[in-house]
């Protein structure tokens, strides 16, 4: 059974500060966003103690000697009656939510140069005057380095709108065949040392994975359609310019019309609108099917198998609800730590794969 560790970490400097007793319901990565961890910890416990866990903090997961998450604390409550803090950490990415673009961009350049530009900025940002307001995100890296994807993007952005870094990678993401995709990476020099992370990028990210998830592997699969998410026509309003986009294959079933409609009034550029709007239908196929593939690590599917963005095999069920034969696209990835006699289990969420694109 894998031993997991939770240490308490200073987000300014790196500095591991020890071990904070956690016990972790579960921690999430997620493509494209943010991922989450969720526990608790006695509040009567020093490492409770406001100056030891409140403000500039982060926590890193060690599952046996290897980093496997990491990210700043976002939320604390503490309740009398449970004599317990309930804690909320989001990873590293979500600090693209929390800085502004303050200068003018114009851009006409491939998706790896924005996000390298993007990046330089976020972490040289400088207060009044120049002065020093704290920006650089330590350990941060970015992934590729070098090189380009072979996408170019035109955006326009004014720094009187304030924009969120987040806002602007979204834009980048919003295109089902040439849009970005990003994760959040972990790694340690050696055991127990301070965490780096990277944010990970590409045009698509995955790969297809062999292995197949099936009645056998997994010990729960899960089956949601959703169709207060879904649309057969998409609408997309752009500065005097509408992008509509339909999906022919509800048209050929003879599905009753159901349309959505996206207010992206801040964008002028038709081919940035077209290509948002084809991701939307992408999205929004009627039903909006996901699925959840659960696991316990071990020989037939070890941890860390697959990652977010990759394409998986899935042959589960025949002629039921729950039936589904293909490959499905891994959206998120839910990690709950074994604790006591139970073991760890992996959940992966997903959907669409990117050859199901819809027309």
């Amino acid at each position: 059974m894998a031993h997991y560790r939770y240490l308490l970490v200073d987000a300014s400097s790196g500095t591991n500060l020890g071990d904070i007793p956690l016990t972790v319901s579960s921690f999430s990565y997620m493509l494209n966003g943010v991922g989450q961890l969720s526990g608790t910890i006695p509040a009567d416990h020093p490492m409770a103690a406001t100056a030891s866990i409140y403000g500039d903090r982060e926590i890193t997961v060690f599952r046996d000697t290897t980093a496997v998450w990491n990210g700043p604390i976002t939320f604390i409550e503490g309740s009398l009656s449970t004599r317990q803090l309930t804690v909320t950490a989001r990873e590293a990415s979500w600090y693209m939510g929390k800085r502004t673009l303050e200068i003018d961009k114009n851009y006409n350049a491939d998706v790896y140069y924005i996000v390298h530009n993007l990046m330089a900025y976020m972490n040289g940002k400088t207060g009044a005057g120049g002065s020093n307001i704290n920006a650089a995100l330590p350990r941060w890296n970015v992934s590729p380095a070098t090189g380009n994807s072979g996408t170019v993007k035109a955006l326009r952005y004014y720094g009187s709108a304030r924009h969120t870094i987040a806002d602007i990678v979204n834009d980048l993401v919003a295109d089902p065949t040439g849009g970005l995709d990003f994760r959040m990476d972990y790694t340690t020099g050696s055991s127990y040392q301070t965490c780096q992370r990277t944010f990970t990028m590409g045009v698509p990210l995955g790969v297809h994975r062999t292995e197949m998830l099936t009645e056998h592997v997994l010990t729960e699969f899960t089956k949601t359609a959703d169709r207060e998410r879904a649309a057969s026509r998409v609408h997309v309003l752009g500065a005097g310019y509408t992008s509509t986009a339909q999906n022919t294959g509800s048209v050929t079933n003879g599905d009753i019309l159901i349309e959505g409609v996206w207010d992206r009034t801040d964008k002028a550029n038709h081919t940035w609108l077209d290509n948002y709007a084809r991701d939307v239908r992408y999205r929004a196929q009627p039903a909006v099917i996901t699925y959840g593939a659960s696991f316990t690590p071990g020989s037939a599917l070890p941890f860390g198998w697959c990652n977010v963005g990759d394409n998986v095999n899935v042959q589960v069920g025949t002629g039921t609800f729950l039936h589904s034969a293909g490959g499905e696209r891994v959206m998120e990835i839910d990690v709950a730590p074994s604790q006591g006699d139970s073991p760890e289990v992996v959940t992966l969420v997903l959907a669409n794969s990117l050859d199901n694109l819809g027309t």
